[in-house]
């Protein structure tokens, strides 16, 4: 792990309009998040103070790394006009910039460009410069990473390559700092219209399948294909936590489309078929593993925030599966990991499921009980939902169910099944009516578990009975 030092930049900007402020004042928050102290003066003006003794002491202050200088169209008029505080700060700046020769002390922004010509809008004593171009939306995230880069000293050592820029500022091994970033992309647009929000949302889950490719499993050394597996599954986090963040932010939304989420399971399924036939089965151990998490963790939030919706969405729909050239249900996610399971690591370990252990591991403990009994729900939903196409597997297999003694055998979203109201919202999940789902509840039966261990899967009558259902008010 690099350890950066903390930066700190002053930003130089006009009050054009509401819109143009905001968009600065986005930037300045963006830059926080992104561990860079931010020196701007709706945050750091006093009232009373004099502005231009404070922009002038800013410029001059040494433990100032970069001075932003975002331009716009009036910014550059009063600028080169000398009017008002912009002339006045110009004033100050433009010796500055000369005795700053070789240094790049301060960096020019294009907030804005010609509409007509598309020629950048930028002060003269700037035009020399080199600028970052934060102008539009589509050279914003490019341009976002430039500026990164820019500020923490640490240049891009290869050409871009289809608009990704590697980043290698956090992490020594793999480059994660895109993902990450396009899920703060969309934090950021959940404030402002859904348009723009849709946009983010597509462009990360495009970006993820994408970047899958680098989760590919390779033996190194004297490893053991469970070993080389796990190492993998173990860089994946980043993977992880992004999708985390983005999730909580869907729930949050309620104009988003759900085919966003659909079309992001399925190519994140084939993807594994791909990899599959370029490398070989073991390649693809990590991504497998992921999905299965991920799919899990996506319901077990759904059901935190009662988007009963969505989970239905998801539930109900039917993917295609290139691989089969056909349509399958959920449970075609639940890819077993087959290298890991009775591998050299849960043997020596005496572990009844490593698959298991690695997701507790990457868990909090809330989490984690939200996700041990989203993976029992999901269970006996694929045994009562007439919609569930079998495909490889005739049911989805709880993976943690080994754990339901942490949840002191009880299921929240079981137990809301008997509350009348409750068991209407609920009710698409299972595709059916109240009447149907009592004669169908004796379907989701126990089942065998693990082969290693005693005890088997639970019924979903050891949590309700068919006469509890929409019992109560």
């Amino acid at each position: 792990m690099i350890i950066l030092e903390t930066k700190k930049v002053f930003i130089s900007y006009s009050w054009s309009n509401e819109e143009h402020k905001q968009k600065v004042l986005d930037l300045a928050k963006s830059l926080v998040h992104s561990g860079i102290e931010v020196v701007l003066d709706v945050w750091d003006l006093k009232v009373g103070q004099d502005k231009f003794d404070f922009m002038e002491q800013m410029i001059k202050d040494s433990s100032v790394n970069r001075v932003l200088i975002i331009s716009d169209k009036m910014y550059s008029k009063k600028a080169d006009d000398r009017q008002g505080g912009v002339g006045t700060e110009t004033q100050i700046i433009t010796p500055a910039m000369y005795d700053d020769l070789g240094k790049n002390r301060f960096i020019p922004i294009i907030f804005e460009r010609n509409e007509e010509t598309g020629e950048e809008y930028l002060p003269l004593y700037a035009k020399g410069r080199m600028y970052i171009d934060l102008s539009s939306e589509a050279a914003y995230q490019e341009g976002f990473e430039k500026l990164l880069r820019e500020i923490y000293e640490k240049p891009d050592l290869k050409k871009p390559k289809l608009g990704k820029i590697p980043s290698f500022l956090l992490e020594e091994g793999m480059d994660t700092f895109e993902i990450e970033r396009k899920a703060d992309l969309i934090e950021l647009a959940l404030d402002k219209n859904s348009q723009r929000l849709s946009f983010a949302v597509k462009d990360y889950f495009d970006f993820f399948i994408s970047e899958l490719d680098k989760l590919t499993v390779k033996k190194i050394d004297e490893e053991v294909p469970d070993e080389a597996a796990v190492r993998m599954i173990r860089e994946s986090i980043p993977f992880r936590r992004s999708f985390v963040k983005v999730v909580n932010i869907l729930v949050q939304d309620q104009q988003i489309s759900n085919l966003f989420v659909i079309d992001f399971f399925t190519d994140f399924n084939n993807s594994i078929y791909q990899i599959e036939r370029k490398v070989d089965s073991l390649g693809a151990e990590a991504i497998r593993f992921l999905l299965t998490e991920l799919f899990i963790l996506m319901n077990s939030i759904f059901c935190t925030f009662k988007r009963w919706d969505l989970m239905s969405s998801v539930i109900n729909h039917k993917y295609y599966d290139e691989n089969n050239y056909k349509e399958v249900s959920f449970i075609t996610f639940r890819h077993p990991t087959q290298f890991i399971f009775d591998g050299k690591l849960e043997k020596e370990g005496k572990r009844v499921s490593l698959t298991a252990d690695i997701m507790k591991e990457r868990a909090n403990e809330r989490e984690f009980m939200n996700m041990i009994e989203m993976d029992l729900f999901l269970y006996y939903v694929s045994k009562i939902n007439p919609n569930i196409v079998e495909g490889m597997f005739s049911s989805w297999f709880p993976l943690t169910y080994i754990y339901m003694n942490e949840r002191n055998q009880r299921l929240g979203i079981i137990k809301l099944l008997k509350s009348k109201q409750s068991l209407l919202n609920i009710l698409p999940l299972f595709a059916l009516n109240e009447e149907d789902l009592k004669i169908q509840i004796p379907k989701a039966e126990g089942g065998q578990g693990y082969r290693n261990t005693w005890g088997g899967i639970p019924s979903i009558e050891n949590f309700i009975k068919k006469d509890e259902i929409g019992s109560m008010p």
